[in-house]
């Protein structure tokens, strides 16, 4: 096996031949798509071959990421290939591999990052979690199909982790969705999703965090201590942002002095859900 240096001339040779076969078909590459498409080479690789452990990732916010890829990404030239030394007897594989992975443009730009949630994702809820939930609050600034909305949540926690390190995290998603249905029964889903969205998002953003720690290759070991202190931290974080939520919502909600108004059952139960002080209570 081939040791991991502190340049890491593997991922520089590798993305060097990349982007020649990149300007053989005229196209270009940017930093989140350079991640998969590395990404991609080092699983067709497979685990056996000898260039697949110098290509060491962790699952993030937006898929599989490699601080290498990064940096070399940053820094990247063209080199002729009888400049290579390390990847120069791999090369007809690589060829192989990447020829395939740029035949189809559209896949390759449009489809290829949504392929690895399916086929690599460590955990069967987060191609639902991340492309359907986090990007309708990222993306859509009026949610029109309130109750697919609810259904997909309930989708998503069925297949979160039972890994005990997300227990905390699960309890938090199983109440923000409760409270989330009580909303959606009083038909004050859509005049609040302004405010809903940036707990959805963060609950993506904390799970991720979380992901980084469990779900790392072994280069990434010495890390898992500081990544795992973060992702304490971004639960107190997601806390706070549910509080905030659901004190917003509940003014939103309130009737004013003016106006009489008899509660329903649902609306006192809206009201009264104590998200934030199940959270606060230990």
């Amino acid at each position: 096996m081939i040791k991991l240096n502190e340049n890491n001339e593997v991922v520089d040779e590798l993305l060097s031949f990349l982007f020649s076969k990149l300007n053989e078909k005229k196209m270009n590459l940017s930093k989140f798509r350079v991640q998969k498409a590395i990404f991609q080479i080092k699983m067709d690789l497979g685990e056996n071959h000898p260039l697949f452990n110098n290509l060491p990732y962790y699952w993030y916010c937006f898929g599989p990421f490699s601080n290498f890829v990064a940096d070399s990404f940053n820094f990247h030239e063209i080199h002729d290939e009888n400049n290579f030394n390390i990847i120069k007897e791999y090369l007809p594989d690589l060829d192989k591999i990447i020829t395939n992975l740029l035949e189809d443009k559209n896949y390759f730009y449009n489809q290829l990052h949504k392929d690895i949630y399916k086929k690599y994702a460590p955990f069967k809820c987060m191609y639902t979690f991340k492309f359907e939930l986090f990007d309708t609050a990222e993306k859509c600034r009026e949610i029109k199909n309130k109750n697919w909305l609810i259904n997909t949540f309930y989708e998503c926690e069925s297949q979160l982790p039972f890994d005990s390190y997300f227990n905390e995290y699960s309890d938090i998603f199983s109440i923000f969705i409760t409270k989330l249905s009580l909303i959606n029964e009083e038909n004050n889903l859509s005049n609040n999703w302004s405010i809903l969205r940036e707990p959805i998002k963060r609950l993506w953003y904390t799970f991720a965090k979380g992901l980084r720690v469990q779900c790392k290759d072994s280069f990434y070991d010495n890390m898992g201590k500081q990544w795992d202190l973060e992702f304490n931290e971004n639960i107190k974080i997601l806390r706070s942002c549910i509080d905030n939520a659901e004190e917003e919502i509940k003014n939103n909600i309130a009737p004013t002095k003016r106006t009489s108004h008899i509660y329903t059952s649902a609306e006192k139960r809206l009201l009264n859900a104590t998200i934030g002080n199940y959270l606060k209570s230990d």
